[in-house]
């Protein structure tokens, strides 16, 4: 896994990675940084990266400025290969947390924690979008102007609420991704 941009760019990461963890590919997580680059500036802002898998798009938000990620993943092997990284990278432990959950149990918790940025990339035979769509409106983890990254199999119809008006859709192959912000 390589980091694509900021202060650890070109920084690669070892790690192994298991059968049923699908980190982003480089190509995407670049042109999906390219795509919020035009919305926000990273500087200080807090992230949940859910099921985070490696954590890839959590590191690169780190790696732009972001002020602390939320890593949540129900999968041990995942969170000890985000702990690797974060290791690898140096990252400073008040810049980030690790918690094994259920992502939309941990959405639909009474957190202390306000994210500007959710990034979404589920199993993708495995994720009822429109349960995970409704948990993102009605969640009070999320600051009131927020923007939502949703990974998911370009196959999928994903049908997005009128809550939320998208910002971007790109697709890749097999992969596309969605970049959306709720309406004020």
């Amino acid at each position: 896994m390589r980091i694509i941009g900021g202060k650890y760019k070109s920084r690669r990461i070892n790690l192994k990675i298991p059968p049923n963890v699908r980190p982003t590919a480089d190509k995407n997580r670049e042109s999906m940084f390219n795509v919020l680059n035009n919305y926000v500036d990273f500087t200080d802002l807090k992230i949940i990266d859910l099921y985070a898998g490696s954590g890839a798009l959590g590191f690169e938000a780190l790696s732009r400025g972001a002020g602390f990620v939320s890593f949540v993943d129900n999968s041990r092997k995942s969170l000890e290969l985000i702990k690797s990284a974060a290791k690898q990278l140096e990252i400073d432990k008040i810049n980030f947390e690790i918690v094994q959950q259920d992502a939309l149990k941990y959405l639909r918790s009474k957190s202390s924690n306000k994210y500007d940025i959710l990034f979404a990339d589920p199993p993708y035979d495995n994720c009822d979008y429109n349960d995970l769509f409704q948990t993102i409106i009605e969640t009070d983890i999320l600051d009131n102007v927020f923007i939502a990254v949703i990974e998911y199999r370009t196959v999928n119809d994903i049908e997005i609420p009128t809550q939320f008006n998208i910002l971007s859709q790109k697709k890749f192959g097999d992969t596309s991704f969605l970049v959306i912000e709720k309406k004020i």
